[in-house]
């Protein structure tokens, strides 16, 4: 997903109005497997703001991560805004800019092409939630025998007592 910008590089104030439509292959975030259930779909516009390419979007997808639970895949739609800042990477040796790059403020390019890609995967990360449920009464699994909760009842005893506790529990049956 790369942003030619030789058009607006010279001029200030210039704007470079841009869409994609990407089908991504599957990523492993934190062990877990995502995949994208649609093509993901990037529009915005770049402008110069002088010193920098200012580069507001908005991304939609769909994708499909498993619960946290019942591990069943979940489809999630996701639809955000974002906002960077790109400077030239010769520009890094000035020393405002390179505090802000080391910060993660600000981005850099080479030539004319600007590389979105990055920018937009660390958006739809950032826009997954923490703990995915198929449905907010989701029972998950057994954690002895792995029944699916949602589907039978196991006969399974889930009164497990930490060993180092088990002298407390004589104690409760007096």
């Amino acid at each position: 997903m790369e942003l030619n910008i030789a058009k607006i590089s010279e001029k200030k104030g210039a704007h470079l109005f841009f869409n994609f439509s990407e089908k991504l292959s599957p990523m492993v975030i934190g062990g877990e497997k995502i995949e994208f259930n649609s093509p993901l779909f990037v529009e915005g516009t770049a402008t110069n703001v002088g010193t920098e390419i200012l580069v507001e979007g908005k991304i939609n997808t769909e994708i499909l991560v498993n619960c946290s639970r019942c591990l069943k895949p979940v489809c999630i739609k996701i639809d955000t805004e974002f906002k960077e800042e790109f400077v030239k990477e010769s520009r890094l040796n000035e020393p405002a800019y390179h505090k802000l790059y080391e910060e993660g403020e600000i981005r850099t390019y080479k030539g004319n092409k600007l590389n979105l890609l990055n920018e937009i995967l660390e958006n739809v990360i950032l826009n997954i939630p923490m703990k995915v449920l198929c449905s907010t009464g989701c029972r998950g699994i057994c954690s002895i025998c792995g029944c699916d909760l949602n589907v039978s009842q196991c006969d399974c005893r889930s009164e497990s007592v930490d060993p180092r506790l088990a002298v407390l529990q004589k104690w409760f049956k007096e």
